[in-house]
């Protein structure tokens, strides 16, 4: 059971949490034309144009100049495919792979522009005739030797892949490092060709029924990204997908997390270390009562929290805090809205900060889109989002978040129906910002993805 934080914030956590905050490089809060965004370069490790499959890439550009974008597409056959647009300031474009590469490709991408951008790739599905729902991911924004997924598993009624670009020009030899939750791990070498991607199945070198996290080491810089497929209880069919992380840290921020009824919120705990880690888990409610809960997560294993055991139906955010460095995810599943089944999964948040940025987002017919912001301060945050609007000026508005707390917005009933957007997300003080969306795509696939905004 969780217990509750005599006086709110204090003790430990100002120490813990905010003391990150206060630490983190952020920049002062203002219009978009001043963004200290610098990313020029994206990149998608998994993406496909099979049947049963559409992918898009959306382009976020929130500066004042237009920005000239390349994508280079890569395929699993080592065919590489270029495509060049302009993307106006203040605007996001929408593109469908499938226009672009032609049907039945397994194909990742790396996106450079001349101007900071920032790109999202969704992806909605039928997963073998069977499952549908869809799935998010902002790009990596550079690659790395070293990968981490807290979650994964090979429980009855679940795929688990690992997409794996490699974009450089030698061959890429890879290792895993399957942890579980007891003594047993799993190993499993594989190869990525230059300007490629291969595809690695997770049940092929584990057995049935283990929860696994992922350690991937490579000895030459690539990608990793992790899809999953599911029927979670045998009802709830789905699929999620990260883009890993590079590094374990002591301290990771989630905005999003709800246990009311139809929603089953999960906590993911890795720790690839070689002694074991005692985490302890924030949960700050809309109402800034903040409660938390102590575990350990022994060497080079993983643990999975269920946060309705500690602090019961609630909305909230989570704070992570470890004595060793630990990789936290958050996986939920749901029936949204007691019709749309489906999952989405994101990785914590590295630090706060005043500045996040999504890609994509849209209020289309049989779409709904959210954003939870939580504050982690003391004090108050005064939030302003800028909406880009495809096709159309942008749209201003702004939130007040209390103290320790989290706050959600609907952005249907911010901008109006039938709008593709982006958002740039500014505050006077350092939060974490999520978009969940929930979707009946093209009236065929229901489900949901999130994402954690980017920060540069």
């Amino acid at each position: 059971m969780a217990r509750r934080m005599p006086g709110a914030f204090s003790g430990f956590l100002i120490s813990a949490c905010l003391l990150i905050v206060l630490l983190v490089p952020v920049h002062a809060a203002g219009s978009a034309g001043s963004i200290g965004l610098a990313n020029n370069t994206w990149y998608f490790a998994e993406g496909t144009t099979r049947a049963g499959f559409d992918e898009w890439i959306t382009l976020q550009n929130p500066g004042d100049d237009r920005a000239h974008v390349t994508i280079t597409f890569m395929m699993a056959d080592g065919y590489n495919l270029g495509k060049g647009l302009d993307v106006a300031g203040h605007s996001r474009t929408t593109l469908s792979v499938r226009d672009i590469v032609g049907p039945g490709r397994d194909v990742s991408a790396r996106i450079s522009s001349d101007r900071p951008v920032v790109a999202e790739r969704p992806l909605y599905f039928n997963y073998n005739d069977v499952w549908n729902g869809g799935e998010c991911a902002i790009g990596a924004t550079d690659t790395s030797t070293t990968w981490y997924f807290p979650e994964g598993t090979t429980r009855a009624d679940f795929d688990e892949y690992l997409c794996i670009l490699n974009p450089g020009e030698e061959t890429a030899n890879i290792h895993i490092e399957y942890m579980t939750p007891g003594s047993v791990n799993y190993f499993q070498d594989a190869s990525a060709a230059p300007r490629s991607r291969i595809t690695i199945k997770a049940r092929d070198t584990i057995q049935a029924e283990a929860d696994v996290s992922v350690k991937l080491t490579s000895t030459q810089p690539v990608v990793v990204e992790r899809p999953i497929y599911y029927n979670f209880m045998g009802a709830i069919p789905g699929g999620d997908n990260v883009v890993g992380v590079n590094s374990a840290q002591k301290n990771w921020f989630f905005a999003e997390g709800y246990t009311a009824p139809d929603f089953w919120t999960y906590l993911c705990v890795q720790n690839p270390g070689d002694s074991a880690a005692e985490v302890r888990v924030y949960y700050l409610r809309t109402d800034g009562q903040v409660l938390y809960n102590e575990f350990s997560v022994g060497s080079k294993s993983r643990l999975t929290v269920d946060p309705r055991l500690d602090i019961g139906d609630a909305e909230f955010s989570m704070v992570v805090d470890a004595t060793q460095p630990v990789v936290a995810e958050r996986v939920m599943y749901f029936l949204y809205g007691g019709a749309w089944p489906g999952g989405h999964d994101v990785m914590g948040a590295s630090a706060p900060g005043k500045e996040v940025y999504f890609a994509e987002g849209t209020t289309q017919a049989g779409f709904v889109e959210w954003v939870c912001i939580m504050n982690p301060n003391n004090d108050p945050a005064n939030v302003t989002f800028e909406v880009q609007v495809e096709g159309s000026a942008p749209i201003i508005t702004g939130y007040k978040v209390a103290p320790r707390s989290r706050y959600t917005a609907k952005m249907n009933d911010t901008v109006g129906p039938n709008k593709n957007i982006s958002i740039t997300v500014t505050a006077d003080v350092a939060v974490v910002v999520e978009r969940p969306m929930y979707f009946d795509y093209q009236g065929k696939w229901r489900g949901g993805h999130c994402v954690v905004g980017y920060m540069p």
